[in-house]
């Protein structure tokens, strides 16, 4: 959750104030590749009821796997 927070806190969101509450996780598939051009990109949105509150990325083949656009 630190890395999903630090990434969210980069493009201007911020998941601590629903620390223990439950919330959506939206996964969408992009067309974009990772660098390597093998693994797939994700974009992850958390929400609560139609409220994005947090936001990253994953790349596949990369570790940790999460990353912003800033």
């Amino acid at each position: 959750m630190v890395l999903i927070h630090s990434a969210s806190q980069k493009i201007g969101l911020n998941i601590q104030d629903y620390r223990g509450q439950e919330v959506k996780l939206l996964k969408y598939p992009l067309q974009e590749r990772s660098q390597s051009g093998e693994g797939k990109t994700y974009a992850y949105f958390l929400a609560d009821n139609h409220r994005i509150i947090g936001a990253y990325l994953a790349l596949d083949g990369y570790t940790p796997g999460i990353s912003f656009v800033g």
